[in-house]
């Protein structure tokens, strides 16, 4: 993911959450990624946990401390797109942050993304001919 683009949904756990649901309208992404004062990752948000917090009469005042999902799947070692789809459709995520050894961001990968590289990347071969006398109990 482009770096300018990840720091802008990249949000300390002190934020309002009606800054939070703007910087999430601005960037089109669908989840905003949160941290502690120092920096640390410490979960996710998405557009489902602004309509919760809207449904519980939650103050759009109030800091994202309170609604954050705070047991967000996330990986902390590069994978290939391959691992990364299969752990995205098991836990039946659209985003996955991957963190460093110290929970500091370094990236998001989509699912949308992936799955489009990983489709890219398969060859078909048709091989057709002939009268089909050998293989024709097969292919009938």
């Amino acid at each position: 993911m482009d770096k300018k683009l990840l720091n802008k949904i990249i949000i300390t756990e002190n934020t309002s959450i009606k800054s939070s649901i703007k910087i999430l309208d601005s960037t089109g992404l669908q989840i905003l990624l949160v941290t502690d004062k120092n920096g640390k990752f410490i979960g996710t948000l998405s557009d489902g946990d602004f309509r919760r917090a809207v449904i519980q009469n939650i103050s759009l005042d109030e800091n994202v401390n309170l609604i954050i999902n705070k047991n967000p799947t996330f990986v902390s070692k590069r994978m290939s797109n391959l691992e990364l789809n299969s752990l995205m459709k098991k836990n039946d995520i659209r985003h996955l942050p991957y963190v460093d050894k110290d929970l500091r961001i370094k990236d998001l990968y989509f699912f949308d993304k992936i799955s489009t590289e990983i489709k890219d990347k398969n060859i078909i071969i048709i091989m057709a001919g002939g009268k089909g006398s050998r293989l024709g109990a097969y292919t009938k």
